[in-house]
């Protein structure tokens, strides 16, 4: 963009007291955001020195400040805005509490990175597991968990006793929280959250520290401001003397970070916490064409809790967004390979394609799919795959002893899973010396005989397991063997529910369809987990390659081409989302991650998931035509509906990517 449109100029020539700037998809905020900093500063004699702009993440710090010093390099006396680049303060919040509280000598304690936070939290989760007896695991998944709940008590500014934690036993998570604040004042150490909540503590108990850093930024300019939590909220007041020049960037439609404590209404209610507040409307999209835009806000208008507006194109034409029912997630996924395929041997490059999804496991079926075809990938996210999942080794465990009984480790890890009361006494005992330990705790003298009536039953189970297919196997796990009674056992144990446990199995389930014996899904099961763990220590660089991302991970990326996985009921709106706030979240998340195509956009869902019958999400009724008729015969021609395009998928695809 060349020259702004009348919006972004409003937006840009704003000079005094409070502005909020709704910022659609692809509407140019962060020109904006940079070109008002250099009009600050040419035409209004504002130093540098006394703007600050905030952003959420390093990356977003580093691209405004590059966006900032290529536009002051178009001016005229160069020299002087080498200084301007120089002054004015591009930071992310983090890094501007550090700064506010080292200048008072406050954060003199060691900063915990994030491997050591997580570190310190599966200890305590472990000791915790050790002293109570409780069925608390330590894998990577319940360690974020305690610790996204630790920040969400921290960063909503609530009182740990009023706190309800959905994830662990309310005594529990109290001993954690309590356990962790013990680590760090015995390692003198402070977390991002402290830091935030010290900086807090300070500016509003010494008027000093205040009014001097409320003179040093004058100006304050904010992006993404929907992901703000309570207490950075707090903090922007105080340091904008109520709202004095404060100047917030965001989109109310994008805000999905509720689990951290960010809400749509801080967004929502500026207006009316900060009186006279001028507000701009950036309504025109760069980035997607006619139709996707329009569908889109088919989509969005349908919540409630929002600002109203309808965002506009640039007269961009282009292919409709493509709707599509896939069988069930494994031929939905390979119906995406084989389009990412047939993409690519069209020319266009794997790095302007985004497989995006609702939750993490989802990526399982398409990566299997894209190694099965050569696809490059790479998951954006870093978290565990399904299958290294606590719940996966269990079942990789006893697939594995189906076939190879000599196996102690696996026998130790599920022996009591369900449980068997085979104590660790027992399991010591019995370990001394070679041989299986199946066999030797059967031949212990203090072994019970209900125990002992146990172990022959896991045997038999174990004979079984090995002449079934892999996912009736698991099936059979589940119900004959108790292992999802089990799962009930310490889901009610941890007050948690068990909708997300269940669907691990269920992910499990599906994907041993694609393999003949338990010895063949095992094997891959293993092979995945030592992918994934190569796929954390470094980045694929080398080549482009096919992104796959959660919904959350994609906000701020922009693909030629998009396809959404998964839009299917379960999914998204995920079913542990039942209140209406919870539901228009989602309905914001399938948002963000329609928006990041550029030209073209695949949704596909589901008639069948997880052995139950699906339907497409809600979100995409009254928008467009989601029955069986909506899959087409490859035959058929166009055919538009509400303005979505149900078209012969070859015809399609066999379109150039890149064209308009």
């Amino acid at each position: 963009m060349s020259k702004l449109n009348d919006g972004q100029q409003a937006a840009v020539n704003h000079v005094s007291g409070a502005m909020l700037v709704l910022a659609g998809p692809g509407s140019g905020k962060t020109t904006v955001i940079v070109s008002r900093v250099l009009n600050l500063i040419k035409e209004h004699n504002i130093d540098g020195s006394n703007i600050l702009v905030i952003t959420f993440t390093k990356a977003a710090t580093e691209e405004m400040k590059q966006r900032f010093s290529r536009l002051a390099q178009l001016s005229p006396t160069r020299q002087e805005h080498n200084d301007w680049r120089r002054d004015v303060c591009f930071s992310t919040f983090h890094a501007l509490f550090y700064r506010i509280l080292n200048a008072s000598r406050v954060g003199s304690q060691t900063i915990l990175a994030e491997g050591e936070r997580m570190d310190a939290v599966r200890a305590i989760l472990s000791e915790l597991a050790l002293s109570s007896g409780s069925s608390i695991n330590t894998d990577d998944e319940t360690c974020q968990l305690a610790a996204n709940e630790i920040s969400r008590v921290k960063n909503e500014l609530i009182e740990l006793q009023y706190y309800n934690s959905p994830n662990f036993a309310g005594e529990d998570f109290v001993r954690v929280y309590h356990a962790y604040e013990e680590y760090k004042a015995n390692n003198n150490a402070m977390d991002f959250d402290d830091m935030l909540q010290k900086c807090y503590e300070l500016l509003t108990h010494s008027p000093q520290a205040l009014t001097y850093w409320q003179n040093k930024y004058t100006h304050i300019m904010i992006d993404e401001f929907q992901d703000i939590n309570q207490a950075q909220y707090n903090v922007v007041k105080l340091l904008s003397n109520d709202g004095k020049n404060l100047f917030v960037v965001g989109d109310d439609d994008q805000s999905i970070y509720r689990f951290r404590g960010s809400r749509p209404e801080f967004l929502l209610r500026f207006p009316h916490d900060f009186p006279d507040t001028a507000c701009v409307t950036l309504t025109t999209n760069y980035r997607s064409t006619e139709p996707i835009i329009d569908f889109c806000n088919r989509v969005i208008s349908q919540n409630n809790t929002r600002y109203s507006k309808t965002m506009i194109g640039t007269g961009r034409t282009g292919k409709a967004p493509f709707f599509t029912l896939c069988d069930d997630v494994n031929a939905e996924a390979q119906f995406t390979a084989r389009q990412v395929r047939r993409l690519i041997g069209k020319h266009c490059s794997p790095d302007d394609i985004a497989v995006i999804y609702r939750v993490n496991r989802q990526s399982r079926a398409i990566a299997d799919a894209f190694m099965n075809s050569n696809i490059p990938y790479m998951i954006k996210d870093v978290f565990p795959s399904v299958y290294e999942h606590w719940i996966a080794l269990d079942i990789y465990a006893y697939l594995k002893l189906s076939y190879d009984t000599s196996s102690n480790e696996c026998l130790k890890r599920i022996i009591n899973k369900p449980g068997r009361y085979i104590s660790n006494l027992l399991i010591t005992s019995a370990l001394k010396g070679n041989g299986s330990l199946l066999k030797k705790l059967a031949r212990q003298e203090r072994l019970q005989a209900w125990q002992l009536a146990r172990l022959e039953k896991l045997s038999k189970d174990l004979a079984m397991l090995a002449r079934l297919e892999p996912w009736q196997a698991i099936r059979y796990l589940r119900g004959n063997v108790g292992y999802d009674g089990y799962i009930n056992k310490i889901s009610a144990y941890r007050h948690i529910s068990p909708v997300g446990l269940f669907e691990v199995l269920d992910e499990l389930q599906e994907a041993a369809k694609n393999f003949g014996t338990t010895r063949e899904f095992a094997e891959h099961m293993q092979n995945a987990v030592m992918a994934a763990k190569e796929q954390k220590h470094k980045f694929v660089n080398d080549k482009p390659a096919v992104l796959l991302s959660t919904m959350h991970s994609a906000k701020g990326l922009e693909f030629d081409t998009v396809f959404i996985i998964g839009a299917t009921e379960g999914s998204i709106p995920h079913e542990k989302s039942t209140t209406e706030q919870e539901i228009e979240e989602e309905r914001r998340l399938f948002y963000v991650g329609l928006t990041r195509a550029k030209s073209h956009l695949v949704i596909t869902s589901v008639k069948n998931r997880y052995e139950a019958k699906a339907t497409p999400t809600r979100f995409l009724r009254g928008v467009i035509d989601t029955g069986e008729d909506a899959q087409l015969a490859r035959e058929r021609v166009t055919n538009k509906i509400t303005g979505f395009r149900r078209v012969n998928i070859m015809t399609f695809m066999n379109h150039d990517a890149h064209e308009s």
